[in-house]
């Protein structure tokens, strides 16, 4: 038996107001930080902000004998970077199953559609990457590897390079409670979606529909390595034209975003 009390306790904190909450918890646990902590709760607050994915992460903390860390980030920030994946840090994770300490309410509008619009473009971006016949593993591969594009612990060895894989494999059951729903919208209702492999059309105009949807964040990174000013219209049609080649495009624009996060 495994026990995952060993294994590193990885939390998300999203709060209102980040300046607040590091002022108290400054006060509260003033060992959850580095030498960075003599420089006060307003300088922390302009690092978390200014630098990074606007999240402040404390690392290597002790909670009830348990190694953990935790990032803290702030709900107008998080629902940002799940429309956008302006940082594809947090919606990157979010792209995995967690386990929700506290959910969202659903007076908290904003928060709830991001959530949703996160998952429903990791599947929109993925499936452009696939061919025409794949199974849940294969897109469920495709999803959880979004945001290590570009990771250059997996490039030099820092990190498992069968970590995206082992993820999905132990997970495979929370994946589909995750997914299953979003899949649904993709492939319609009835006893197709319940099964392991699925058909997609391949053809230039659904690709370029698809394209439309991505989010923008990506779309930039994309015109960006283009290396030249370029209309999106432009060159979402010319990627549609080519799997392998819009693939090749959202994976290097995939890297740009998160080697800059």
């Amino acid at each position: 038996t495994v026990d995952i009390r060993k294994n590193m306790l990885d939390l998300v904190f999203v709060v209102d107001n980040s300046l607040t909450w590091h002022e108290q918890n400054l006060k509260r646990n003033p060992e959850h930080y580095s030498f960075v902590k003599y420089a006060g709760a307003g300088n922390l607050y302009n690092l978390q902000r200014k630098y990074g994915a606007c999240c402040y992460c404390n690392t290597m903390v002790d909670l009830d004998g348990r190694a953990a860390k935790y990032n803290v980030i702030e709900v107008e920030d998080l629902c940002e970077d799940l429309e956008t994946w302006k940082h594809a840090y947090i919606s990157g994770r979010l792209h995995k199953p967690v386990k929700f300490i506290l959910h969202p309410h659903e007076s908290q509008t904003r928060l709830c559609t991001a959530l949703s619009k996160n998952l429903h473009s990791a599947v929109a971006v993925a499936v452009l990457q696939m061919p025409e016949t794949f199974t849940s593993r294969d897109l469920y591969v495709k999803i959880a590897g979004l945001s290590y594009h570009g990771d250059v612990r997996l490039a030099v060895g820092g990190e498992d390079r069968n970590k995206i894989t082992n993820v999905v494999d132990n997970n495979m059951e929370e994946f589909d409670q995750l997914y299953r729903p979003v899949l649904r919208d993709w492939f319609g209702t009835g006893d197709a979606v319940d099964m392991d492999k699925f058909t997609q059309d391949v053809s230039q105009h659904l690709r370029f529909k698809i394209l439309k949807t991505i989010p923008s964040g990506l779309l930039d990174a994309m015109i960006r390595n283009k290396g030249r000013s370029m209309d999106s219209t432009l060159l979402l049609a010319e990627m549609s034209h080519d799997r392998l080649r819009c693939a090749n495009a959202i994976s290097t624009g995939m890297a740009s975003i998160v080697q800059t996060s």
